[in-house]
């Protein structure tokens, strides 16, 4: 075991992998960012209110997912292996395909407002949702030619910048929903724009445009439905807390979901590089070593969460007093947070063998997969969930990565096992 880590940490240092240093720090500021805004926000807000921003904050990432899908998961595929001008219009191309999404999005953004009863929500999150979804798509034509030394600043300004803003108007008891959204879409627009000028934009005429929009559709189509199925059933359980019980539920399940959050700059520093490095090896070496390539990143990810993992389960109590204070009304999820240490591990599992097959271009297996996991929440989750507050979310939660994994796992075995190439 010690000579496999040693392995591990002479290739993290070797020239070699330096591209991986920078995803993960890359990745690690738009983490951070993202775990600390939140961490203030449940300390400063009531339940139900940091509930509420949740709430609205989940369907942002529901509508993301799905511009991810059909803008920045082609882009990144394709840009893999286009020269340095053809991204350049393909970043143009991202940026008008995001402005056509941005219509419908805003609708879906006020019924979520209206839902959670702050109709006034809906403004400030729409804008927060426009200016996230533009920098994203600057964003990615970084990632697509792992030029992650270059992103990291604007994703510094962007991430880390909003949880230093916030935190500021925390400190002066002046935070509310509204002035979080208001700072979320500042700092992203700040960030965008200083991306912008970093990788250079270049004019795509109609045409090109159009030819742009049919191959990210005919790449991204399964893709969109995979997200839409994923997404959504990750946001089944908090909005069924909402139902069933009230936001403060739904508050206490993103309240240890933060804790979680410190693992996610290795999902997607770790994710970010498999993407172009799986279809690159499957354009030069075949689909075979282009899975091996995939699951070569994920073992060394799952190499850095493993003593993350293990503080959580020895001693959740001493986290969740560190994350929130002695006086905190989450002090007593103790034993969901192990749980959720449970499900977060087969969840990492199941989020690789996705990117995977994504990469592979095996977008429709993925999306069965992921189906075949919505069936799970229904028929399971939900219940679950109905029955046992939060701690049947959280289980729920995992019984459906679980149903992915095995899924996603049967489908790339068997096609593997046919020499797919």
């Amino acid at each position: 075991m010690r000579t496999f880590s040693t392995s591990l940490f002479k290739r993290a240092l070797s020239v070699k992998n330096r591209n991986g240093f920078w995803a993960l720090a890359d990745q690690g500021a738009v983490s951070l960012g993202t775990f600390l805004t939140s961490v203030v926000l449940a300390r400063s807000l009531p339940p139900t209110e940091y509930g509420a921003f949740m709430l609205i904050c989940g369907v942002i990432y529901f509508l993301n997912s799905l511009h991810s899908a059909v803008v920045t998961t082609p882009l990144t595929i394709k840009g893999a292996c286009a020269e340095e001008s053809e991204i350049r219009r393909m970043a143009s191309g991202a940026l008008v395909l995001t402005a056509l999404l941005t219509p419908p999005q805003a609708i879906v953004m006020c019924g979520a407002a209206w839902a959670v009863g702050r109709p006034g929500l809906a403004p400030w999150a729409i804008t927060a949702l426009i200016f996230w979804q533009f920098q994203e798509a600057i964003r990615r034509t970084f990632m697509a030619r792992l030029r992650h030394r270059e992103a990291i600043w604007g994703d510094i300004v962007s991430y880390l910048g909003q949880a230093v803003v916030v935190w500021v108007y925390a400190a002066n008891r002046d935070i509310s929903v509204e002035k979080a959204f208001a700072v979320m879409a500042f700092t992203s627009g700040v960030a965008g724009l200083l991306q912008t000028v970093q990788h250079g934009l270049k004019w795509m005429t109609p045409t090109e445009a159009r030819r742009l929009a049919c191959m990210f559709w005919e790449l991204g189509r399964w893709v969109l439905m995979t997200n839409s199925v994923g997404t959504l059933l990750a946001q089944v359980y908090p909005w069924m807390l909402a139902f069933f019980y009230n936001t403060a539920a739904s508050a206490e399940l993103q309240a240890i979901c933060n804790i979680l959050g410190v693992s996610h700059p290795v999902f997607l520093g770790i994710g970010g590089l498999i993407y172009p490095a799986v279809a690159r090896a499957n354009g030069e070496q075949g689909k075979r070593e282009a899975t091996k390539v995939g699951f070569g990143y994920a073992l060394q990810g799952g190499m850095l969460l493993l003593p993350f993992y293990l503080i959580l389960m020895l001693w959740p109590q001493w986290v969740l007093q560190l994350f929130y204070g002695a006086n905190s009304p989450y002090l007593g999820l103790a034993g969901i947070l192990r749980l959720l240490v449970i499900c977060y591990s087969i969840g990492y599992l199941s989020k690789f063998m996705m990117i995977i097959l994504n990469s592979l271009e095996k977008t429709k297996v993925a999306f069965f997969s992921q189906l075949v996991s919505a069936i799970t929440t229904m028929v399971v989750g939900a219940p679950l969930t109905a029955w046992g507050g939060v701690a049947g979310a959280t289980a729920g939660g995992g019984l459906t990565t679980l149903t992915q994994l095995v899924a996603g796992g049967l489908y790339l075995k068997n096609a593997i096992g046919h020499n797919y190439d």
